[in-house]
C-alpha cells in the first residue's frame, strides 16, 4: 500500500467530485471511500483494475536482546 493516494476532480461549479483511490489493492481502498461517501451522495461506483489484484498482508515482528 505503499504510496497510496486518492485523485479528486471537482467540476467547475463544484456540484460534482469524482474520487479515485490509487496504489490499493484488493478491498483496501473500500475503507477509505467510506470516508469520502460522508462529504456527498456517491452517484457512481466502479473498481479499477488495482482492485482485482491480490491485496498484500505485511507483518512485522521486532525482537530485541537484553
Amino acid at each position: 500500500m505503499q504510496g497510496a493516494y486518492a485523485e479528486m476532480n471537482i467540476n467547475p461549479d463544484g456540484t460534482e467530485v469524482k474520487t479515485t483511490i490509487v496504489g490499493m489493492k484488493g478491498r483496501a481502498c473500500e475503507k477509505v471511500q467510506r470516508h469520502f461517501d460522508q462529504l456527498g451522495k456517491r452517484t457512481h461506483d466502479g473498481p479499477t483494475p488495482e482492485f482485482f489484484q491480490e491485496q498484500a498482508h505485511v507483518q512485522t515482528k521486532v525482537t530485541t536482546r537484553g
